[in-house]
């Protein structure tokens, strides 16, 4: 693993030094010159067949033999990995509690919800925390086969999202402000928009029903890549709107540091910042993706429809709402 820089060292706590790796393969954006006259778009709806090729302007390029350091060890150590100094933290939740499943019972999943804005809250000693959106995803081996083709296939209403396999942030600057000012009540505008208050959209995600296969969460550590060097900013659009995303380009010079938690277990929650009000904040956001990584495929027993699954996962998003006279902000 690359040494650390100032920035890494001086923040304290995280280090890769010491962790036990593996390798994998992530795809980037392309650092292409035509993003420099056109913006890098990718359409989230449904396109005729004779406009298919419309879908999209990103290119993606794939890396292999990328050094993960596993989160494992550390993951019980707080002064060692933290969401609020290093922007990712893994977190437990009480063994035995029922998993949400696509289609199923909607209390179920809106009690996971629910008490996973009440375990954000009480880590993070937050002043409030809501549930902005959700997705299920899962992976089986053709995923793994064409990934950066299929990342760009539309989803249905009846079957899980695909891994995000590009390297990304999941909002812009401009976006992230969209999103919390849709999230928030008019009261609660007032009330938390204020220069007394700190706002950070938060993701949380998880595997469903077993330990992950393959296609597990790879984290980037935000302070070893270069704002706006090693990122693109990128539209995606539907017949309702127009989000954005962060894309993460390859940098081969000053290589990016990645981590992971190994057999991750569904009770165990990846929390990751996505955004934060302050732009002068030195985590910003925190890079992610799925990995693929280099090892003998074993997979899990067929499931109902007969396709063997990797993975499957559930990812929420949170509006959370700190006091900037907390400690360290």
């Amino acid at each position: 693993m690359p040494h650390r820089t100032d920035q890494q060292q001086s923040r304290g706590g995280l280090s890769s030094m010491d962790l036990p790796t593996e390798r994998g393969t992530l795809s980037f954006i392309k650092d292409l010159p035509k993003y420099k006259q056109e913006r890098p778009y990718r359409w989230a709806g449904a396109l005729e067949p004779s406009q298919e090729h419309k879908r999209t302007n990103i290119q993606l390029e794939s890396h292999e033999g990328i050094d993960f350091a596993d989160l494992r060890p550390i993951i019980d150590h707080p002064e060692k990995l933290s969401l609020r100094r290093d922007g990712f933290q893994i977190l437990r939740r009480a063994p035995g509690q029922q998993d949400p499943v696509l289609g199923g019972d909607s209390s179920v999943l809106e009690s996971y919800l629910s008490t996973l804005a009440l375990d954000i809250k009480d880590l993070l000693s937050a002043e409030a925390v809501y549930c902005v959106n959700f997705v299920f995803r899962q992976c089986t081996p053709s995923s793994l086969e064409t990934p950066n083709k299929i990342f760009f296939e539309p989803p249905t209403a009846v079957k899980p999202d695909v891994p995000a396999f590009p390297a990304h942030a999941d909002f812009t600057r401009g976006y992230g402000e969209t999103v919390i000012r849709e999230s928030l009540t008019q009261d609660e505008a007032t009330r938390y928009l204020t220069d007394e208050h700190q706002i950070w959209l938060v993701n949380a995600w998880k595997p469903l029903y077993r330990p992950v296969q393959n296609a597990p969460l790879a984290l980037c550590d935000p302070a070893s890549i270069s704002i706006p060097d090693d990122v693109l900013e990128v539209d995606i659009a539907s017949p309702t709107r127009v989000s954005g995303a962060t894309y993460l380009k390859h940098n081969p010079l000053q290589r990016q540091e990645w981590f992971w938690c190994s057999d991750q277990t569904p009770d165990e929650i990846s929390l990751f910042k996505s955004w934060d009000s302050d732009p002068q904040s030195a985590v910003p956001y925190v890079p992610h993706c799925a990995v693929r990584l280099e090892r003998e495929q074993q997979y899990a027993d067929a499931n109902e429809d007969g396709k063997k699954v990797l993975r499957d996962s559930i990812e929420a998003r949170m509006v959370v709402v700190l006091r900037k006279d907390d400690a360290g902000l």
